[in-house]
């Protein structure tokens, strides 16, 4: 048995490298060989070439992100603004409004005859002929929609408050 220990040699031992640190742009090691750029603010070390391509520091918060990028020439504030609007914005989306307006009141029409309908039918048309907008589709939509509620609510209350049978024959 001491013949075979005394036989095996260990591996003769291996030369080490030394790591200065590690790059904070590719997490890979920096070799004393190799070119690194410290930064000048936060002291961190990277490769020559990572500094390049990243243009400058990759730490958070540190004034040398960016520090090597190309300055992009941006052109005046005032020439590049559109000129101010002068009309006003409109706190409530009145059309959609109407158009939900005249939906409710179609599903109330049958009780009372339509009444609800015409109703939202006016509001329809008032805002029409106030915004001058005829080819609005939402308000047209909503103009519609009131007036089959009109129509609709009209026959379904004749129907079930003057209990008239029409199927019956004579």
């Amino acid at each position: 048995m001491t013949d075979t220990a005394a036989s095996i040699t260990p591996p003769p031992p291996r030369e080490q490298t030394l790591v200065l640190r590690e790059c904070a742009i590719c997490q890979s090691s920096i070799y004393p060989a190799e070119a690194t750029h410290p930064c000048p603010k936060c002291g961190l070390t990277f490769h020559a070439e990572c500094w390049q391509e990243n243009f400058g520091c990759a730490s958070y918060g540190c004034d040398q992100v960016n520090a090597l990028a190309p300055k992009i020439d941006i052109p005046s504030s005032a020439a590049a603004l559109s000129p101010a609007v002068n009309e006003s914005v409109e706190p409530l989306p009145w059309d959609y409004a109407l158009l939900g307006v005249s939906a409710l009141t179609m599903a109330m029409s049958p009780l009372c005859y339509g009444l609800p309908s015409a109703l939202a039918a006016c509001g329809v048309a008032w805002r029409m002929w106030r915004t001058r907008s005829l080819r609005n589709r939402i308000l047209l939509i909503a103009a519609a929609i009131s007036a089959l509620g009109m129509v609709g609510g009209y026959f379904v209350s004749q129907f079930w408050f003057t209990h008239v049978d029409y199927t019956a024959g004579g």
